[in-house]
This record gives C-alpha cells, sequence and structure tokens, in this order.
C-alpha cells in the first residue's frame, strides 16, 4: 500500500510538478500591520464603545498590534500587554510595523496615586453626585488622606476619577488631588 501511495504521488509530482512557493526577495520584509496612536491620553477600552470601561490611557506615538476592526469599523482591535483592546480610530491610525524584530512600544505602566492635598476622601464609584463617600466599615467614618499617601492605581480614569484600591477595597479618587506615577 505504501509503494503504491509512493509511486501515485511520484506520478503526480512528475505530470504536474512541484508546486512553486513564492518567497521573498533578498531585501524584502515582510510587514504586518499596526495601530498607533496620533492623540495625547488615548484611551484602550474593553470594547468597541465609550460605554466599555478603560483599560489604560496611552501617550501619542504608542504602537501595538492590529487584530482587525469593530463591526461598525469605527475602532481597532489591538492587542497590548498581552490584552486584546480596543482603540477609537479618531484617536489613532494603521502603520506598518517593520520587519520581524518589532515590538510595540509599552510605556511604563503607571501604578500609584499619590495624593498632593489635603483632608482628600474616596468615593464609591467614578461621580461627585453620585456615588458617596467611601466610609471605613469599622469605624462608620470616611477615609482622609493627605500629601505623600499612596493609593495603587487599577488602571482606569473615569469622569475626573482615578480607580485605586485601598486596603483590599476598591474606591475612586477625585484626579484633581493626586498624581500618577
Amino acid at each position: 500500500m505504501k509503494n503504491r501511495l509512493f509511486v501515485m504521488t511520484l506520478l503526480m509530482v512528475m505530470l504536474f510538478g512541484l508546486p512553486m512557493v513564492q518567497r521573498p526577495t533578498s531585501g524584502a520584509t515582510l510587514s504586518a500591520k499596526c495601530v498607533k496612536t496620533t492623540g495625547k491620553n488615548v484611551r484602550l477600552r474593553y470594547g468597541p464603545g465609550e460605554g466599555y470601561g478603560i483599560y489604560c490611557q496611552l501617550p501619542k506615538g504608542t504602537v501595538m498590534t492590529y487584530l482587525g476592526n469593530s463591526s461598525d469599523n469605527n475602532w481597532y482591535r489591538v492587542s497590548y500587554q498581552g490584552q486584546e483592546l480596543y482603540i477609537s480610530r479618531d484617536y489613532s491610525s494603521l502603520c506598518d510595523c517593520g520587519n520581524s524584530s518589532y515590538t510595540p512600544s509599552v510605556p511604563r505602566q503607571k501604578t500609584q496615586c499619590v495624593v498632593h492635598a489635603k483632608h482628600v476622601r474616596l468615593r464609591t464609584g467614578p461621580d461627585a453626585n453620585q456615588y458617596p463617600y467611601f466610609i471605613w466599615e469599622e469605624t462608620g467614618k470616611p477615609i482622609y488622606f493627605n500629601k505623600g499617601d499612596v493609593l495603587e492605581y487599577l488602571g482606569e480614569h473615569v469622569n475626573g476619577f482615578y480607580k485605586v484600591r485601598y486596603r483590599g477595597y476598591v474606591a475612586w479618587i477625585c484626579s484633581d488631588y493626586c498624581t500618577l506615577r
């Protein structure tokens, strides 16, 4: 059986020839598509729309891997830091990644929120009118932070508030009173 298969394969090669594979000529590079931010503080979101949560904000010129378009073609689907995310086409553009040695630029991720004011309180959500102050269960009182206090920043900025973690709890702090680093 094996000999018959070999003979048939050999006959087909003799009759039709070997399939040709086109290879790039010397000096040619294979290019992949990437997406580059064209605005400052461009938001990467978990889905294709402003209603989706923000993963992070990127500076102008950040390059990431292009994966496709949203169904309405208003958003690019990208890969950034191992995450599949979306970026508005209004603040980004397709670009050529160049050769295979390409690595996307990764700005240093900000992980801390440093308070630079006195008597700053946390909120339960990202809006001063809709969400009450965060109350500490043990005392029943709001927690105050002062200049130099550091909170863990969770990478989300909504309505002028940073999402932070304090003693294992998720809360929000007004971005006017702290700086990310």
